[in-house]
């Protein structure tokens, strides 16, 4: 603790300051507030500390302060110390204790954390597989318009092997997703126009969706727009930007559009490479800086995909 007299509104006028960018300052009241036990601070120095973006990185000493705010019942840092533990970034690596802290959190409501909890029993991370638990964390998730567990709501609506698929509910949820701006989502429900799942067949819908990714730099969608162009699907034909496209999408590393090139998929089979290609490490991950550097801890997930957006798209 540090001596003296702290006003009780410290950390708002800190994170005022951090607001208008008078980060330094901003940051020194908070790790004041933070030492004088306000666990909002707590938390918000622990991120500071984890993110390393106006605070030397120090993963550490931010599972410390998380493990504070967490123990006074903060929703928020229950789940950052849960994801500690997971991928093992300043606490010691236990899908046990990752589980105990998603788990406070989760039924808190935070929908991060329910989420993670959805990973976890979708994938067999410290305890037994089951999808039926798993769609209930994602539902619960999703319902409070986290856009990431609707997607991957979504995906086990579309999942071939699912009993209770549904192509059409999938679509719904992809469509909430990319509703809200999710890069991954345009692809989700483009996908779906494109075949005819869960939506009626539209390729002019489909093209606009796979066009909004193309400008975030999805390879994916860079590859998909290509081969539309090639054959005057939802767009006009111009076999020579199709051609240009599907060369940057391989370029950027799309295995699909590679092999597209090479001629050895039928459209069919590059379809299911595309779908388990464009998995991406989810933000709950993606929140530590530095997890990108570790192998992937969610099931399916594949390397990172989203790249610089290309200069030849439109």
């Amino acid at each position: 603790m540090i001596c003296g007299t702290v006003s009780p509104d410290i950390f708002q006028q800190a994170m005022m300051m951090l607001s208008t960018g008078e980060s330094t300052e901003g940051l020194r009241l908070i790790k004041i507030s933070a030492d004088n036990g306000d666990p909002r601070a707590m938390n918000t120095y622990a991120k500071a500390l984890k993110d390393g973006d106006i605070v030397e990185r120090d993963v550490f000493e931010a599972h410390r302060f998380f493990v504070l705010a967490a123990e006074q019942g903060v929703d928020e840092a229950q789940y950052y110390v849960g994801m500690g533990h997971f991928l093992g970034l300043g606490a010691r690596q236990s899908f046990k204790d990752a589980i105990k802290w998603f788990r406070v959190s989760a039924e808190k409501g935070f929908p991060k954390a329910q989420y993670a909890m959805g990973q976890c029993y979708l994938n067999g991370y410290g305890v037994y597989k089951d999808i039926g638990f798993a769609k209930l964390w994602f539902t619960m998730a999703a319902d409070k318009e986290y856009s990431t567990a609707r997607i991957a709501l979504g995906d086990i609506y579309m999942d071939l092997h699912n009993p209770g698929r549904d192509y059409k509910e999938a679509a719904r949820l992809y469509t909430l997703a990319a509703d809200a701006g999710d890069v991954d989502a345009y692809y989700k429900i483009a996908h779906c126009y494109h075949y005819g799942k869960g939506v009626p067949l539209n390729q002019h819908k489909a093209a606009q969706y796979f066009e909004k990714g193309c400008r975030e730099g999805d390879r994916e969608c860079i590859f998909m727009l290509g081969q539309m162009y090639e054959k005057g699907q939802g767009v006009r034909e111009d076999k020579d930007l199709g051609r240009q496209m599907i060369e940057e999408a391989s370029r950027l590393g799309s295995v699909a559009a590679r092999s597209y090139l090479m001629g050895k998929l039928p459209n069919r089979k590059q379809t299911s490479i595309i779908v388990n290609d464009v998995l991406d490490t989810p933000d709950v991950v993606a929140g530590f800086k530095g997890a990108e550097e570790m192998p992937s801890l969610f099931g399916r997930l594949k390397k990172k995909k989203k790249v610089a957006s290309s200069n030849i798209l439109l």
